[in-house]
């Protein structure tokens, strides 16, 4: 199994947060890839600081509309899912996401917005080079999750946005918007702490790594 820990953010995540993790009974594991369009945004090294980088949206979007402290798992479904890919569990102000087979799956929260900026904080455990985790949004039906884009970090250090449509036949389809790209703004590696953060403004999705703009993209297929 992998294991990531989630500490409180501005907006906590929406999230795959660990993976290799499992697609929901809706979707199944293979699916077709399709290369789309997108534009990598090159960075030098970025430490934290106390002064972000001049990209950060917390400079410029103040207070958050919502949080989550992870204390507890009032805002997301606990335990082990049915089909026993993914577990969560909440300790010392963090929460514990599991992931217990070698595909993408996730777990959803509750707030839902058009138009926003999300940002999670993520430290790994075990962590293995194609092992990924991150976040999973803009999901027209909670109900179902079977569509929706993924913005994953894997321990390599590179990330990748991807749009996952698990109604389309015969096995669902994900669609490649930005590939696995090695970014020096991503702490790459077991133990480490990455903040990430996805804003969404109508078609076009920003990617963000320590506040550092990594890459863009637009797609308006789920707004």
């Amino acid at each position: 199994p992998t294991t990531v820990l989630a500490s409180p953010t501005a907006a906590a995540a929406t999230a795959t947060q660990v993976a290799p993790t499992a697609v929901p009974a809706t979707a199944t594991k293979a699916a077709t890839a399709v290369q789309a369009t997108a534009t990598a945004v090159p960075t030098t090294p970025v430490a934290p600081s106390a002064t972000p980088p001049a990209t950060d949206p917390r400079s410029t979007l103040g207070n958050a509309t919502w949080r989550d402290a992870m204390e507890n798992g009032n805002n997301w479904p606990t335990g082990e899912d049915p089909s026993g890919y993914t577990e969560i569990d909440f300790s010392g102000g963090q929460m514990l996401f599991t992931a217990n087979k070698p595909v993408d799956g996730w777990r959803l929260t509750i707030p839902s917005a058009a138009n926003f900026y999300l940002e999670m904080t993520v430290k790994t455990d075990k962590c293995l080079s194609n092992d990924r985790w991150g976040m999973f949004v803009r999901v027209p039906n909670v109900s179902a999750a079977n569509q929706g884009y993924l913005f994953g970090i894997n321990c390599d250090g590179a990330f990748a946005l991807r749009k996952w449509d698990g109604t389309t036949l015969p096995k669902g389809t994900m669609t490649t918007l930005m590939d696995w790209k090695v970014n020096k703004a991503v702490n790459a590696g077991a133990g480490k702490t990455n903040r990430i953060g996805f804003m969404a403004k109508g078609s076009k999705i920003s990617l963000y790594a320590i506040g550092v703009l990594v890459g863009c993209a637009r797609d308006a297929t789920f707004t």
